[in-house]
């Protein structure tokens, strides 16, 4: 679809980044950013929608600090194949990627465990267990789902109509994901201070 892709590549449309300062110190101020590709002066996606994702990122993205990610290996492995066709960023993109620290890790080595979770170590397991929250009601629920409805909405004349209400859908299901990550890490915070009974 894009030059320097292939086949079944996934091609990054789109981000959620929730910055959260001096999180030890209540109350933290957390302030949310998002974006997503809307193509050349919105009429379409046709042009590669790396470039700019990775340019906006980088005026995002302190110099310092944790960048909190669920399944680090996934998001280091989608921003180097983004770099790579977008190369002015490569250095500062190496330059980051030590801050990544993987939420994933303490429910995929099961240093946290609850049943509902059915064995899965997925945000959508782990968010509902943990917060109560959960993408069952939302219109758009999980990856493929978004990945689908974007490319409907975006390269088809059928789907045009519907786009800036999926692209609101997206939004909101993105930010979910990065905003569930800021509760998942909150109550576990709050669990490793609690008190053990024995």
């Amino acid at each position: 679809m894009f030059e320097g892709s292939s086949p079944y590549q996934q091609i990054p449309f789109q981000f959620s980044l929730h910055v959260q300062d001096a999180p030890y110190q209540k109350p933290h101020k957390i302030a949310h950013y998002s974006w997503i590709w809307e193509g050349s002066e919105g009429k379409g996606g046709e042009r590669d929608p790396r470039e700019e994702l990775l340019k906006r990122l980088k005026g995002l993205l302190s110099k310092d600090g944790s960048i909190i990610v669920y399944n680090a290996t996934f998001e280091k492995m989608i921003l180097k194949q983004a770099a790579k066709v977008s190369p002015q960023h490569e250095d500062w993109l190496r330059g980051i990627l030590d801050r990544f620290v993987d939420l994933l890790e303490p429910f995929r080595a099961f240093h946290y465990y609850h049943p509902d979770q059915h064995g899965s170590a997925s945000i959508k397991s782990v968010l509902p267990v943990l917060t109560g929250k959960g993408y069952d009601d939302m219109e758009i629920s999980n990856g493929g789902m978004a990945s689908t409805e974007y490319m409907r909405v975006m390269f088809t004349e059928e789907g045009a109509k519907d786009r800036s209400k999926v692209l609101k859908q997206l939004e909101e299901y993105c930010g979910l994901d990065t905003m569930g990550m800021v509760e998942i890490l909150g109550k576990l915070k709050g669990i490793a201070k609690a008190p053990k009974i024995l």
